[in-house]
């Protein structure tokens, strides 16, 4: 184990593949996921699991995404995301379709935004009506992220959204997205009662 875990961090990505592989089948990332979960946040164990994820090996961080222990999913959920793992892409999709936590359903959409995953993209257009602000502004990021420019219009109905971190978001996206329309929208923000707003607003 000790060799496997050194060689996660090889130059040579077929390495660190063969290296998560091996350590998924002696069982030994399912058994550090156990530990993960507890309540005390060990980096150490997070570290490898990143390494493991990254490398694209994630059948028992898949099988935990099920888990009734929330602080877990959770925290699968993000390491997946930062990790980028194109392959927890339909696995994630699978869980904010039966989520019914809506802290759960942001931390699932911001992960599939930093995964790249396009195939998502009619969930995310759905939740930008979600009733949790959070989950809309999750949405609306991801889709910046996604370079979703053909649905650049049902990101600009944010910019009428009651909750200002949601229409801070919407500008970043349409930023990002670089679409050359709605600014009769992006300039009325320029007069928004939240200072932060106006001030992203200009920048766009």
């Amino acid at each position: 184990i000790p060799s496997l875990l050194v060689a996660l961090e090889d130059d040579d990505m077929e390495v660190r593949k063969r290296a998560a592989l091996a350590l998924e089948r002696i069982g030994y990332i399912e058994k550090i996921l156990n530990e993960y979960g507890k309540e005390e946040f060990d980096a150490g164990l997070r570290k490898i699991l990143f390494l493991v994820a990254e490398a694209g090996v994630i059948e028992s961080l898949s099988e935990k995404l099920t888990s009734p222990d929330g602080q877990l999913q959770m925290r699968i959920v993000r390491l997946l995301g930062e990790a980028k793992t194109k392959e927890a892409a339909n696995p994630l999709i699978e869980l904010l379709g039966t989520s019914t936590d809506w802290t759960l359903k942001a931390r699932i959409i911001q992960s599939l935004g930093r995964i790249g995953s396009k195939d998502s993209i009619p969930i995310m257009i759905e939740n930008l009506k979600n009733n949790e602000y959070w989950v809309r502004t999750s949405a609306v990021e991801a889709l910046g992220l996604l370079q979703a420019t053909e649905y650049s219009d049902d990101v600009a109905k944010l910019l009428e959204d009651p909750n200002p971190l949601a229409r801070e978001s919407a500008l970043i996206a349409l930023s990002k997205l670089k679409v050359t329309t709605h600014w009769d929208s992006i300039e009325k923000l320029l007069m928004d009662p939240s200072t932060t707003v106006r001030s992203v607003a200009l920048k766009v």
